[in-house]
């Protein structure tokens, strides 16, 4: 253990020598025997380190968002919120190619009388028990898929991996009404599905975000909005508050204001040198 201290203490005191000398502008070695001075602001020492220059580097982000439903979806439900994650690569070139996915809820269920053939006249529900049940309905889904982007350091750039983005992403999502409460007879896991509104298929999702990097690697973020399209169908034979087939296509949209933050892993080329 003391031989563990001692081998941390050495190279903190290494770093803090070197770190000293940059802010004095000290002479160091580049490889070739030649000395070279540095420039005595702080923030050079991050150009020197990560310089403006496109990287190649492989993005984990986690994003959050706030969004508004049309088509069908808005039918059948409100606002909602999301929470997910994502992995892509950045090429040099700031083409991203990745896989995302997003989990959305929602607290509002507009199903009119969903209930109406086991409820009483005044839409309780009655327990075994004598009482009236207490039930919640929720909004419920997710959606994922392999996500493109492009990143254009020409619009609204601070450095060469920041700028303007435009991301197309497509898959597979689903959605469904989550019901909750008291346990009663009739809402029963195996009842439950004839009223979920349990809904699949196929969407296509466009992007547009602000895609910022940060040189000292510290700063990342992006920020935009996003269009979802589901050209989704119900899953279930049938539904049991109107006898019908739960098995209708659908368009279900989402339009969203977007939040993400994302940790860059460079992959430096072998022929790329920087001193420190």
């Amino acid at each position: 253990m003391k031989k563990v201290f001692l081998a941390v203490l050495f190279f903190v005191s290494i770093n803090q020598i070197s770190f000293a000398q940059y802010q004095r502008g000290g002479n160091i070695s580049n490889g070739s025997g030649k000395s070279k001075k540095h420039n005595s602001n702080p923030f050079s020492n991050y150009q020197r380190i990560y310089p403006d220059s496109a990287r190649a580097a492989v993005c984990f982000s986690l994003q959050g968002s706030y969004q508004l439903p049309y088509g069908n979806l808005f039918n059948r439900f409100g606002n909602s919120k999301a929470v997910g994650m994502a992995i892509y690569y950045k090429s040099k070139s700031n083409f991203c190619i990745g896989i995302m996915g997003d989990y959305f809820f929602g607290s509002k269920v507009k199903e009119p009388n969903l209930f109406k053939n086991i409820s009483t006249t005044d839409t309780n529900i009655i327990m075994e028990t004598g009482g009236y049940a207490e039930i919640r309905l929720y909004e419920r889904g997710y959606y994922i898929g392999p996500t493109f982007g492009y990143i254009s350091n020409k619009l609204l750039s601070s450095n060469k991996n920041t700028g303007l983005s435009f991301w197309l992403t497509c898959g597979y999502m689903e959605d469904k009404i989550k019901i909750l409460g008291d346990n009663v007879l009739q809402l029963t896991d195996a009842y439950k599905t004839g009223y979920d509104r349990l809904t699949a298929g196929f969407f296509i999702q466009e992007g547009i975000f602000y895609n910022h990097m940060s040189l000292s690697h510290l700063v990342n973020y992006r920020i935009g909005v996003e269009f979802l399209q589901g050209f989704t169908k119900g899953l279930r034979t049938v539904n049991f508050d109107t006898g019908e087939s739960g098995k209708q296509t659908r368009f279900d949209g989402l339009m969203a204001i977007k939040v993400g933050w994302f940790l860059p892993v460079n992959i430096h080329d072998k022929k790329e040198d920087y001193t420190f």
